[in-house]
């Protein structure tokens, strides 16, 4: 593959895309059972270590979406944890979670929340600490979560990030979230702008049954972008490319998967890119954007959260951590080098 096209092989003695995609960019049975056995393991391990009452884990990312490209994907998990009710006793007690997360991954254990630790408890952690199942490098904490590497006895390496989110209110359906009770998230929203990140960590499961339920078709040329994004090192977030090809496969108004190619798909998605800097993309599924702070374009606006627009993730206004936020925020500059390549690779597909 070329550094900015798409040349996936000989069109003319046969090379095709679908090949392409089957060979290089998905993930094949073999990487994604690592990818489980890395979520078990670290599952298992949180729930013996912590002294938290965890509601539940979600994997989130992509690979919780099912839009993982092979070999280039991180492992996002989100502990719902029943000891935090709300935003504001998260934001509170996450710097000390952060702490004792780190803690348990370098240690084995988490420290004491609830007073001194018996004999019997510290000789369980000792033994939980000597028989952890994985090893923990490049360990480091961002504002929300606790980043690392961790490598199974088999060699497997799979960067992660534990993220802490609160058991919020939820009365709808199988423990989710109901159109009220996001309303109420997103006036909150409005309403005390510092605890917008906060909220966002809380609504991303809804990122993940937004993508996670499209058809295979849609995810395979998810994968090629991302691919061809990760290859030439674009800025452009995953989430923006998953969004952008959704609403794509929208604007075929939906075909069965015999009705539309990859290829029709891929280039409807570059063509777009090729102009980014006009592209305005929104849905009201969970919210009406006329209700919150509809931005200047180019965006794509998370259906999961009216305040994250996907081409300018962050603003001063708002953002918690400004070092981070400078590298995420696509320029000019970042635009234009979009809409060249994706030019290029659109004609490398013809």
């Amino acid at each position: 593959m070329g550094t900015y096209s798409l040349d996936y092989g000989d069109k003319e003695s046969g090379g095709k895309l679908t090949s392409f995609i089957d060979r290089d960019v998905n993930p094949n049975a073999n990487y994604l059972d690592k990818c489980g056995e890395c979520t078990n393991m670290i599952v298992s391990f949180m729930h013996e270590v912590t002294p938290y009452s965890i509601a539940s884990t979600i994997k989130g990312g992509s690979l919780g979406k099912g839009t993982a490209v092979k070999g280039k994907s991180d492992l996002d998990i989100l502990f719902v944890v029943n000891d935090i009710k709300s935003i504001e006793d998260l934001m509170k007690k996450l710097k000390q979670i952060k702490h004792e997360l780190h803690n348990a991954l370098c240690c084995g254990s988490f420290s004491s929340v609830n007073g001194p630790l018996s004999q019997e408890e510290k000789k369980r952690r000792r033994q939980l600490k000597k028989n952890k199942p994985f090893k923990v490098s490049n360990i480091r904490r961002t504002p929300f979560t606790v980043s690392f590497t961790m490598t199974l006895p088999n060699g497997t390496s799979m960067p992660v990030d534990l993220i802490i989110v609160p058991n919020l209110p939820k009365s709808g359906p199988h423990g989710k979230f109901s159109r009220e009770d996001l309303t109420n998230i997103y006036q909150q929203m409005k309403a005390h702008p510092e605890q917008r990140d906060y909220f966002a960590k809380c609504v991303s499961p809804l990122q993940v049954s937004f993508v996670k339920d499209v058809p295979e078709k849609v995810k395979r040329a998810i994968r090629l972008t991302k691919y061809w994004a990760k290859t030439n090192k674009h800025k452009l977030p995953s989430y923006a490319i998953e969004l952008l090809a959704i609403k794509t496969y929208e604007d075929f108004n939906r075909p069965e998967p015999g009705g539309i190619t990859e290829k029709k798909i891929v280039n409807a998605i570059f063509t777009q890119l090729k102009d980014c800097k006009n592209i305005k993309i929104e849905w009201n599924t969970n919210y009406n954007l006329d209700d919150y702070e509809r931005p200047d374009g180019p965006y794509i606006m998370d259906p999961a959260n009216p305040y994250h627009n996907l081409f300018r993730p962050k603003t001063e206004k708002y953002w918690i951590n400004r070092n981070e936020s400078e590298s995420v925020i696509l320029s000019e500059p970042d635009i234009s080098r979009i809409e060249s390549d994706a030019a290029i690779a659109l004609e490398s597909m013809h």
